[in-house]
């Protein structure tokens, strides 16, 4: 049956709300709205303040008319953790007690306090596998939206994830190629990279459209102006043309002054992130050097920015496209309105394809308890009436107990921020070894190159000569002149000091006059292996370089 559902997505600056009609094959959007997020209401994902937020959130919903009997909240949070498994190939009904068994094989870690879900990638036939995408909230963050949802006066339809949400709608929509799909945020990026509709990888960059903002912010020309200010003075320029610099400024008007030193720092800045997208699709590449990315699709608030998606296609070479209207939003626009922008509303949209719907399972468990301790409470009394003497014996030991049941309760509660610390902490460590896996894949020995060249020519002799200097991915090689075998045994002597140099090996050592002058002198060559810091494994598939 059709039925109209709202989804929210509450970020830390903007909540977005889309009102939905939940159609079986694809859902129709039928309003959608952008508020700001009340100042420090949300953290990574938590709602501080539910109560306020609640009312705050009932006043838009009234004000647009729209209905929140059944909600979905798709969450945005660094705390929710996420890893790609490999399951034999079960019936569907049996997905969930083997995700249960492996739980902790997947999150190395305590997992007790969260509450675990899983979207199924792909079948893998012939091997008689299955991929799924495992993940991980903390109970109290799903906790803290359904408390919300309950202060709402509506019912928790489901509780998404953004990655996930994100994904059913790229599943649903963008089924051809090797795609990057690019969805572009306040403060990160999510980078989601699928063949043909499936998924292969999905990261966060944290890096969006604000941290630009907030930077240009620091721009002489900008410093008074204010954030919707400066999202006027970014439109005005395209990022797509070259733009020539002109050094000496007094030929320059105010007005080319300005223009050149704003457009100079957002140049700067799209190259920090293009940079860190790069990196991802690197990362990839290493591991999927038969399925390159082909496509490039960029979702959310770029379109703030003039040309970024041919800054984008410039920078990896490939066709771009911008989602500006998501197709779920078609009907939406009728003849009279305006064209909407609806592109930032696709995860709030594809959380109605495929929830995760997180939920607690221990709840289950409690009530049972307490149903279990409310039964042993009325049989604990029966027997008290018929004990009356012994109850009375032990009624002061009963009440001490009591009361330092008491005291142990408060002093629990009042290290409950210890649980927040404890999953900060797993979820950085998380985080930490994912980035780490990432950075050793796409490390050179040649990173360190300038560097050692520095250190070779503050360091060899004076009177030594290099004549010829080849490098590659692990090892490079000198042709060396020295006057006498002396200076050439001190030249060796120090290629060992220094800390990227590995192995030594020295050939063709050989003995000549040279010169007008008829000295003598002594030439050979040296090849030389980096020596690798621990832990990293370089790049075996290089291309050489030669100076």
């Amino acid at each position: 049956m059709k039925r109209k559902v709202v989804s929210i997505e509450i970020g830390e600056f903007k909540t977005r709300i889309c009102e939905l009609q939940n159609n079986k094959k694809r859902p129709t959007l039928l309003k959608c709205v952008t508020i700001n997020t009340p100042e420090h209401m949300v953290e990574d994902g938590y709602i501080r303040d539910k109560t306020g937020f609640a009312d705050y959130l009932k006043e838009e919903l009234a004000r647009e008319e729209i209905s929140h009997q059944n909600i979905i909240f798709t969450i945005n949070s660094g705390k929710i953790l996420s890893r790609e498994v490999i399951i034999p190939l079960v019936k569907s009904k049996n997905i969930r007690s083997v995700v249960d068994a492996e739980v902790n094989q997947y999150f190395p870690m305590d997992i007790s306090d969260y509450a675990i879900q899983y979207s199924v990638i792909e079948q893998l036939q012939e091997q008689k596998q299955m991929r799924l995408m495992v993940y991980a909230a903390p109970n109290n963050m799903v906790r803290n939206y359904f408390n919300l949802a309950e202060l709402l006066g509506g019912t928790i339809t489901a509780l998404d994830f953004k990655g996930n949400a994100l994904y059913q709608w790229i599943k649903n929509n963008i089924k051809t190629n090797t795609n990057l799909v690019l969805q572009v945020n306040e403060h990160n990026t999510l980078v989601t990279i699928v063949k043909k509709g499936v998924l292969q990888l999905q990261r966060t960059v944290n890096y969006g459209i604000e941290n630009m903002v907030y930077s240009l912010a620091e721009n002489p020309y900008c410093r008074n102006e204010s954030t919707a200010g400066i999202y006027n003075i970014i439109k005005k320029i395209d990022l797509s043309k070259d733009f020539i610099y002109i050094e000496d400024e007094s030929v320059l008007s105010e007005e080319e002054k300005k223009r050149q030193s704003i457009h100079k720092d957002l140049t700067e800045m799209l190259q920090i992130f293009i940079g860190n997208i790069t990196r991802v699709v690197e990362y990839y590449s290493n591991r999927n050097n038969q399925s390159l990315v082909e496509e490039v699709t960029i979702l959310g608030q770029e379109v703030q920015f003039q040309g970024f998606e041919k800054v984008v296609q410039n920078a990896f070479g490939i066709t771009t496209n911008i989602v500006r209207q998501a197709e779920e939003a078609k009907s939406f626009n009728k003849a009279e309105q305006e064209p909407c922008l609806t592109s930032e509303y696709i995860p709030c949209i594809g959380a109605l394809y495929a929830p995760l719907d997180f939920r607690i399972a221990q709840e289950e468990k409690k009530e049972e308890q307490k149903s279990f301790y409310k039964q042993y409470i009325g049989l604990t009394a029966a027997t008290a009436l018929a004990c009356g003497v012994l109850i009375f014996s032990a009624r002061s030991e009963y009440k001490d107990a009591q009361k330092a049941n008491e005291e142990m309760k408060a002093e629990i509660a009042s290290l409950s921020y210890l649980d927040e610390l404890k999953f900060e902490y797993e979820a950085n460590q998380a985080a930490y070894e994912e980035l780490k896996s990432m950075h050793d894949s796409t490390y050179s020995s040649n990173e360190n190159l300038n560097d050692l060249i520095s250190q070779m020519e503050e360091k060899f002799p004076s009177t030594a000569v290099i004549t010829s200097f080849n490098a590659t991915s692990d090892q490079f090689s000198l042709g060396v002149i020295v006057p006498d075998k002396k200076t050439a045994e001190k030249f060796l002597l120090v290629l060992k000091e220094i800390s990227y140099i590995g192995e030594v090996n020295i050939s063709g050592l050989s003995e000549s006059e040279g010169g007008e002058t008829g000295n003598k002198e002594v030439s050979f060559s040296i090849q030389c292996t980096y020596a690798m810091p621990d832990g990293i494994q370089a790049d075996q598939n290089a291309e050489g370089v030669t100076e």
